[in-house]
């Protein structure tokens, strides 16, 4: 069994590492960190079995360590490090789940010794639980209609603010045991994976418990049943997906199905078998065209932000609407797209405040945080449709504040001419103002200086054409007016808090990612 010891302490790390036992053959160091974070990047390479890990360090805490690996689907045994003054936290440890914990001032290789043993057979029994019971000779063959296994999806709506009030790690723990509760006779539940409010189980149903998941009807009361538990239980809200027989179950059938807004989906309504070539290769769907159809309606609605058309803005909206439903768009794709829209929005109201008027910085926030944590299409179309209603009064509101006639023209100029270097004074020339006083005029009016001006209106227009993959991002920086890929990069970074190259990965289609795979 691999170990990975983390404390950022070396001190620590080097006494922990001579106080295994070199003669246990059941046990071998596969390396240490010094954080959290470090230790998340080295468990997927050295795939350890048990993390002895300090819990109060810095950054990232032993416990969040523990909450983020159970949250990323890591089934490792967790033993902590503490002080006296810490001994809260490892009782809190023990309530979220590790193993044990060891004091350090008491620290010797016997006590080290005795809890790596109970670990060890605590992981064996845990093992030897999971491990089905070898058939007996009357036992029917697990072949054909007599042994299914689906993968059984959970998603859980707005995650991310459920984590932030109650503990995450026992989130999780209390949802497997509820999935594990309403399973029936004869249907075996194993956790699969889990991430970002996802869970995923391989659902095995023996001879028995095939029965009850045989029937369409049955696998939906199964759902409904589970989707009830959780209300009643745990007040959550969830979405059930549930496959077809593994091979071929696939598990992005469930984003796929993202625009039908039913709370149990199963891969049967999206893909039903006369789409299908056979019942062992899955034949393409229309939502695997849908990320490369919504790129469509998106660049409309950039535009119409853009060149602030408010009146238009809800047509096209339906327009989006309609062609992620109908393209059956895959949820990842669907909320990139509308939080490049949201990004897009956001810094077009910025540009109309300026630093000195109220900011739409906390409703867009939490208009960020429904849209990441959406569920159903509906849900990121009613984001959008708030945001578009704040952006049409800030606009409206803008009208009614006069602008300077020579700031109206210079922001022209600027608009038609960023595509290639501009300067103050050519613009303070077009407005018929001297610099000095036109620098401090435009400021004073627009809220942001000359240069950053230019710099965000280039980069908007440079989000615009990193949606099209013939242009490098070289090229973009140049069409855009940027003197040098350098500055392109650092300026895009600071506006949108990403790098262009970032954006445009973020904005391929997930099926370039899958025909990649296949090749």
């Amino acid at each position: 069994m691999n170990i990975l010891v983390v404390d950022d302490e070396l001190l620590v790390r080097t006494g922990v590492h001579s106080l295994i036992p070199a003669d246990d053959a059941r046990f071998t160091v596969a390396g240490d960190a010094r954080s959290g974070e470090e230790a998340l990047t080295l468990i997927p390479a050295l795939q350890p079995v048990i993390v002895i890990s300090d819990i109060v360090m810095p950054g990232m805490t032993g416990l969040e360590l523990l909450n983020r690996c159970r949250n990323q689907g890591y089934a490792v045994a967790f033993v902590f490090l503490t002080s006296h003054r810490d001994f809260d936290y490892a009782r809190r440890a023990v309530e979220m789940g590790a193993t044990d914990y060891l004091l350090k001032h008491e620290l010797d290789p016997q006590r080290l010794a005795s809890v790596l043993d109970r670990a060890y057979r605590s992981l064996e029994a845990r093992e030897n639980q999971s491990r089905p019971a070898p058939p007996s000779p009357d036992a029917p063959s697990p072949s054909g209609t007599d042994s299914v296994t689906r993968l059984l999806l959970v998603r859980i709506e707005q995650f991310q603010r459920t984590a932030e009030q109650r503990d995450a790690a026992a989130l999780g723990s209390l949802l497997i045991t509820m999935v594990q509760q309403v399973s029936g006779p004869g249907i075996r539940i194993a956790l699969d994976s889990s991430i970002d409010g996802l869970w995923c189980f391989q659902l095995h149903a023996s001879a028995v418990g095939t029965t009850a998941m045989a029937s369409r009807a049955g696998r939906l009361r199964f759902g409904s049943r589970l989707i009830d538990t959780l209300r009643t239980s745990m007040n959550l809200t969830a979405r059930i997906g549930i496959s077809l027989p593994v091979p071929p179950g696939d598990r992005r059938f469930f984003d796929r199905a993202f625009c039908l807004e039913h709370q149990v989906i199963m891969e049967e309504d999206e893909a039903p078998d006369r789409d299908r070539v056979d019942q062992t290769s899955p034949s393409p769907h229309r939502s695997d065209m849908g990320s490369a159809v919504i790129a469509v309606p998106v660049q409309k609605l950039l535009r119409l932000i853009e060149q602030r058309q408010p009146e238009a803005l809800h047509s096209a909206l339906s327009e989006f609407e309609a062609t992620c439903r109908d393209a059956l768009a895959p949820r990842e794709s669907m909320i990139l797209e509308a939080t490049t829209i949201l990004n897009a929005t956001h810094t077009a109201m910025a540009r109309l405040t300026g630093p000195q008027s109220p900011s739409p910085d906390r409703t867009f926030a939490t208009l960020q945080r429904t849209v990441r944590d959406a569920a159903y299409r509906a849900t990121v179309i009613q984001a959008l449709t708030e945001a578009f209603e704040v952006f049409t009064t800030l606009l409206q509101s803008a009208e009614k504040t006069q602008i300077p006639e020579e700031i109206a023209r210079a922001r022209e100029f600027i608009h038609r001419e960023y595509r290639r270097a501009i300067s103050l004074e050519e613009a303070a020339s077009v407005a018929g103002k001297s610099p000095s006083y036109f620098s401090t005029l435009f400021h004073r009016t627009l809220g942001v200086g000359f240069v950053e001006y230019v710099n965000r209106v280039r980069v908007e227009a440079a989000v615009s054409l990193l949606h099209d993959p013939r242009t490098t991002v070289a090229e973009v920086g140049a069409l855009c007016g940027f003197p040098n890929d350098k500055y392109f990069a650092r300026t895009f970074k600071r506006i949108m808090g990403t790098s262009p190259g970032s954006m445009r990965s973020k904005n391929r289609a997930p099926d370039d990612d899958h025909s990649r795979e296949s090749r």
